[in-house]
């Protein structure tokens, strides 16, 4: 079969007629329309501290609706705009509680879908501070970042004095910024695990106590997935490993597990082979940070509309691990 590239773009013949196979292309064919969450916050419902007026949550895959090439001829078309702030956390805690290593990987991914250039404007927190490198030295209650990046369309004649980012949104989805934060966090950590260990070596068993703390705004709830060591749950014969399955814990609430393990040849060496325990989690509208968009403006002189602007944050567990032993 005969291909040709273009402008880096592969082309590939159907019938006689050239067909460009690139994904940017392709995708403006495929429409997934986002959907308003009815939730605690009714649809336009004005809430303070954001955009200075509405605040939209909108699922994780709206974010996903494709660009249509010909949108400006489409009367039906919505301009909106989505800006999520996302964070994946890698924390290691020691078996008596203390945190050896926590950071924060974050980003604030933009995906608009307006007619023309505007000029979009971003308010972040006043307390923002930039430091250059890593340090275990936090900031009491000061959003500190570090290793900061931005995007090239990104203006920053404010940011310094205003914390005001000016941007001109390319087509589709591009990272605003990206961030790094180490060491003391703003907020306490997510979850908390204190675990109780009971050797009976009599029947070669141990007695494992799990408590699970979820110290977040009792307002939202998690997601979990909690890996650890224990029975009374799905037991995986390849990983060695109990998956205990939690699927919503309010904040600030606690669960309690116990579990019953056995050895066929009881040592004392048994105890070293417990845990660690790992956490899968997905924390909706809740950034560890503290970073915060105080609000959205949009700028266009040659059209005249009201977008739609739609605001997330969600944070993921990159590695969260907590030793037993």
């Amino acid at each position: 079969m005969l291909t040709t590239i273009c402008d880096g773009n592969l082309e590939v013949p159907d019938f006689g007629f050239p067909q460009n196979t690139s994904t940017d292309t392709l995708k403006a064919y495929i429409h997934n329309d986002p959907i308003l969450i009815k939730g605690e916050r009714q649809p336009g419902e004005v809430a303070s501290g954001l955009f200075g007026a509405d605040h939209r949550v909108a699922p994780s895959s709206a974010a996903n609706k494709p660009i249509s090439a010909s949108r400006q001829l489409q009367s039906t078309h919505k301009n909106e705009i989505f800006v999520d702030v996302i964070e994946r956390l890698t924390v290691l805690i020691a078996s008596n509680g203390n945190v050896i290593r926590s950071e924060i990987d974050g980003l604030m991914q933009m995906k608009s879908f307006l007619i023309g250039s505007p000029e979009i404007q971003l308010g972040l927190n006043e307390d923002i501070h930039i430091r250059a490198g890593v340090s275990n030295i936090g900031c009491n209650n000061q959003v500190t970042l570090e290793d900061i990046n931005f995007h090239q369309s990104v203006k920053l004649n404010e940011f310094d004095n205003n914390k005001i980012l000016k941007v001109n949104p390319p087509e589709g989805e591009f990272t605003v910024l990206s961030y790094h934060m180490s060491g003391d966090f703003p907020s306490s950590l997510p979850f908390v695990i204190y675990p109780y260990i009971e050797e009976i070596p009599d029947k070669g068993q141990f007695i494992i106590q799990l408590k699970l703390e979820c110290d977040i705004p009792s307002k939202d709830h998690v997601v979990t997935y909690v890996t650890g060591v224990g029975e009374s749950a799905e037991y995986k014969q390849s990983e060695k490993a109990v998956v205990w399955k939690i699927k919503k814990i309010p904040g600030l609430s606690d669960v309690t597990a116990k579990f019953k393990v056995s050895v066929s040849d009881w040592n004392k060496k048994n105890r070293m082979e417990i845990g660690p325990i790992s956490m899968e989690f997905e924390i909706p509208n809740f950034v560890l940070s503290h970073l915060q968009i105080r609000f959205l403006k949009l700028f266009d002189r040659e059209h005249s509309y009201v977008p739609l602007r739609w605001v997330r944050y969600v944070t993921h567990s990159d590695s969260y691990v907590v030793r037993l032993i």
